[in-house]
């Protein structure tokens, strides 16, 4: 089967592994696969590109939406907005008149669906899957009036000039159930769930004795992902202090990735440990981290926390960092907005805490110190599904979807 993958996106961690692993799991069922992207510019995933065909067009422009920083006043938030969508037309057009005819199935990811739609034009047989990563034309409030409603109009406008677009889908697939409701005001004419896989190996370590070290209430925490404010980093860093003033000794490394150019967020973590005294119980680092070096930022760590929240109507995604650092055999605290719920179990496999509480967060790592037995069979069982999950398994659900036959 001649399938091509077009991604706008492959700098973020998430995005670029799921595109690469995909692309190499299906070359390895003797599938025919071309990646299609309009810019290549990160060099850490290197080891994942290796032997796959990857063409990046010449578009012409570039997309500067991954790239701005955040517009200052009214007026340059609207001039933003007009060139995004500029910008995002034009990069679809010249990538699918770049792409090479005959192709069976063309996956388009998230923003780029558009490139689905022109290259249905030139060949209506090939069917087009669009995969969802994250809620589409969705607007979060602000508490600005003016903003807010430029910013409801500017999505409501979004979906109103998308729809002819949408109409090109043959299916849609997203990470969890939860997800499927974003879709449901599209003409997208079907929605499949298949779950991301995982590349157990590479990030696999025993599950530690904390035993030791629990005896002296210390532990070791690691927070990971983008820099932006539904992340949640603060709270993370509230638990680190609320544990340091009840006599623990947590040290939390985060690297918080500021690729979205979030520097007043960042900078509000900075003071806050500054703020309390935190500077012994942290390390920030907000350039990410190579791909080669993240198995062992893992097995550094005793427990991984991830305190995303993102408040209807959007919400927090699957989290593959989440499964990684199960992998990697440590007890792992996520909010319980994250759609990775669907597969894990409280208590049993990881540790649930509810949206913006930190003193849940505390209390859950705290159990984990007071008893070390209980936080190694938690780690076990998460490793346990962790395991369960293959890069194999998600190509085989997404070959399932392109070999549907056309409506």
């Amino acid at each position: 089967m001649k399938i091509a993958i077009v991604s706008f996106n492959l700098f973020t961690a998430g995005g670029a592994r799921l595109t690469f692993n995909m692309a190499e799991a299906l070359k390895k069922r003797g599938e025919d696969v071309v990646i299609y992207t309009p810019a290549l510019e990160s060099t850490d995933f290197r080891d994942l590109m290796k032997g796959l065909d990857i063409r990046v067009v010449p578009t012409g422009r570039t997309i500067t939406y991954f790239k701005d920083k955040k517009p200052q006043g009214i007026w340059q938030w609207v001039t933003q907005k007009i060139r995004h969508e500029s910008e995002f037309l034009a990069v679809s057009r010249a990538i699918a008149g770049a792409m090479e005819d005959g192709f069976d199935a063309v996956n388009v990811q998230d923003s780029a669906y558009r490139v689905g739609f022109y290259y249905k034009r030139r060949n209506p047989g090939a069917r087009i899957v669009w995969t969802v990563n994250g809620a589409p034309f969705k607007y979060l409030a602000t508490g600005n009036l003016l903003r807010d409603l430029l910013g409801y109009s500017y999505q409501y406008f979004r979906r109103f000039t998308s729809w002819k677009f949408m109409v090109a889908m043959d299916d849609a697939t997203v990470l969890a159930n939860a997800d499927v409701h974003w879709l449901d005001e599209f003409p997208v004419k079907h929605v499949s769930v298949v779950r991301a896989g995982l590349d157990f190996e590479k990030f696999y370590a025993p599950v530690k004795d904390i035993m030791a070290k629990a005896k002296e209430k210390k532990i070791n925490l690691l927070a990971l992902g983008a820099l932006n404010a539904f992340r949640r980093y603060d709270d993370v860093l509230k638990a680190v202090k609320i544990l340091r003033d009840q006599g623990y000794e947590p040290h939390l490394t985060l690297i918080a990735n500021n690729i979205w150019n979030e520097d007043a967020c960042r900078d509000a973590l900075i003071a806050y440990v500054a703020e309390n005294h935190l500077e012994k119980n942290t390390d920030l680092h907000f350039d990410g981290v190579p791909e080669a070096e993240l198995s062992r930022v893992y097995q550094k760590a005793d427990m991984f926390v991830q305190a995303v929240y993102v408040p209807p109507p959007g919400h927090h995604g699957w989290g593959l960092v989440n499964f990684e650092a199960m992998a990697a055999g440590l007890a792992v605290v996520i909010c319980r907005a994250s759609t990775a719920t669907e597969v894990l179990h409280d208590g049993e496999d990881v540790l649930l805490v509810d949206p913006l509480a930190p003193e849940q967060i505390a209390e859950k790592i705290k159990f984990c110190v007071d008893h070390p037995n209980q936080y190694r069979k938690i780690a076990e069982a998460g490793q346990a599904v962790a395991r369960g999950m293959r890069w194999e398994n998600y190509a085989e659900g997404m070959l399932a979807t392109f070999r549907k036959p056309q409506p």
